[in-house]
């Protein structure tokens, strides 16, 4: 038989649709989704499946690690991990590749990146923003949690308390009088300041953060395995957990206790009280 094939060579590939190392996520009406391509962001329309767009940066040679949306539905903090082929010498290995994460704010009209934070010395794992979009805290491999401004394109202060990589954060804003209200009929909109940071990490912590006096002021032990992610609801009164022990558990949050600690000794204060809700089989 004649192998007529052999005459052929390939000419061209399809380019990547997705790579491993990052989530992805939608746009906010869902029609899109912003998807991570080893070193690029790539916007595909889910109805045609189609790329539309993509975002890339000549310059850059840094894996995409993970992607979060701004409440202004136009940025996108896209968080990178670079790793060098310089050698770093010691005695107990002379061959040590050297990594670092950087993060990137892009904006989804123009796909152009209009600010790059470094600050972290490995892998950025988990994003969030918070309501007003004009914060971002970011959370790394190296355990460090970091607080950026965005409108003023620079760091804010570090977190350290986690022993280990850090995969879930979210902005917590103490609901007021005019949130319970408004809930009863409609989405909860809050017009207070996002003063408390959650976060999780494999270390099996999760961790409250007082934005204030840039302290941690309540840790859980949450499983007893690593935590891989978390949620919190709408009205910010209950936080579900899960992680690599296959169990998924409640919190709820005791906004009354944050309120009455208030103007109490720093040592002694509690500024919030989680109670964990027991998750019985069988139960509603």
């Amino acid at each position: 038989m004649v192998k007529a094939y052999l005459r052929y060579e390939p000419k061209a590939t399809f380019g990547i649709i997705a790579s491993v190392q990052s989530n992805a996520i939608y746009n906010r009406d869902g029609k899109l989704a912003i998807a991570p391509a080893l070193e690029d962001v790539v916007v595909w329309d889910l109805k045609k499946g189609t790329q539309v767009a993509k975002w890339h940066e000549s310059t850059n040679k840094a894996e995409v690690t993970c992607i979060a949306r701004s409440p202004n539905e136009v940025d996108y903090a896209v968080g990178y991990v670079f790793f060098s082929p310089a050698l770093h010498h010691s005695r107990m290995n002379p061959f040590v590749p050297y990594n670092d994460g950087s993060i990137r704010l892009w904006s989804f009209k123009t796909s152009t990146c209009s600010v790059t934070f470094n600050g972290h010395r490995s892998a950025v794992t988990a994003l969030a923003f918070d309501k007003n979009g004009t914060r971002l805290a970011s959370g790394s491999r190296d355990t460090d949690l970091i607080v950026w401004d965005v409108v003023g394109e620079v760091g804010l202060y570090r977190l350290r308390g986690h022993k280990d990589q850090i995969t879930c954060l979210y902005f917590l804003t103490r609901p007021t009088a005019t949130d319970s209200a408004t809930d009863a009929t409609n989405a909860t909109t809050t017009t207070a300041t996002s003063n408390y940071l959650l976060s999780s990490s494999k270390d099996t912590l999760l961790k409250l953060w007082d934005l204030t006096t840039q302290h941690c002021v309540e840790t859980l032990i949450a499983h007893r395995g690593e935590i891989w992610a978390f949620d919190v609801s709408r009205d910010q009164s209950v936080i579900v957990t899960g992680g690599s022990d296959a169990d998924m558990k409640a919190w709820r949050v005791n906004w009354e206790r944050l309120a009455g600690g208030e103007g109490e000794d720093e040592g002694v204060r509690m500024e919030m009280e989680m109670e964990m809700e027991e998750m019985k089989n069988g139960e509603e």
